[in-house]
């Protein structure tokens, strides 16, 4: 299909690694549901992995021209011109770890020129644009629409290794994830170092929880 395919161009290849990292997907959706085996779910999505996405150019994204008529979704769907701001659970998740992927990640509010997200449930918001939106990376017109994306192989290969080998062996995975996610954001080497330290290690106590933050 060549251009017709606005993901891949025709790359059969590339569709091949999407469905099995989909397949990965599905497999760890189940390893909690009645009749299911955890451990054999994540072996079946590790197998699976072997197969999928190996690095970003297998993301399933979206691109647009940037243009009237054809911008980002994103772009239209937040402020302005639009009532969607961001959640102060996922800001302050951020600032709390002082995660360098705050700044890369998030846009501080144009009335205040701070990273503050709106506490779902309040029904006296106040001034919109005293909130958050996400930065051009997400929201930009010409941004791309990630869909299925590289990093999510990278962490459902983390959460199946803990399930099947422990954290210790998840941790070196769970750090790849981390470190793919801010270089493709464009965070420098020292910060995610830094992070990566502060971060700590995984346990069984923190893994999991660990895995779904990031």
């Amino acid at each position: 299909p060549g251009g017709d395919d606005y993901f891949y161009e025709g790359d059969m290849g590339k569709w091949e690694k999407l469905a099995y990292t989909l397949k990965a997907r599905y497999y760890m959706h189940l390893t909690k549901a009645p009749g299911y085996n955890a451990a054999t779910q994540a072996d079946l999505a590790l197998a699976a992995l072997e197969k999928g996405m190996t690095d970003h150019d297998d993301d399933l994204k979206f691109p647009y021209a940037g243009i009237a008529g054809q911008e980002n979704v994103w772009y239209t769907t937040f402020l302005p011109g639009s009532t969607l701001i961001l959640a102060s659970g996922f800001v302050d998740s951020l600032k709390v770890r002082n995660d360098p992927r705050l700044t890369k990640m998030v846009k501080p509010a144009t009335v205040t020129r701070l990273y503050t997200g709106r506490q779902i449930g309040t029904v006296d918001v106040g001034n919109l644009e005293s909130y958050s939106r996400p930065t051009d990376f997400y929201q930009g017109a010409a941004g791309n629409n990630y869909i299925v994306a590289y990093l999510e192989a990278l962490f459902l290969k983390a959460e199946a290794t803990l399930i099947r080998s422990g954290a210790t062996a998840a941790q070196p995975i769970y750090q790849e994830a981390i470190r793919a996610h801010m270089q493709k954001l464009g965070v420098a080497t020292t910060a995610i170092d830094t992070y990566l330290a502060a971060r700590g290690t995984l346990t069984a106590g923190n893994a999991l929880q660990g895995i779904m933050e990031e």
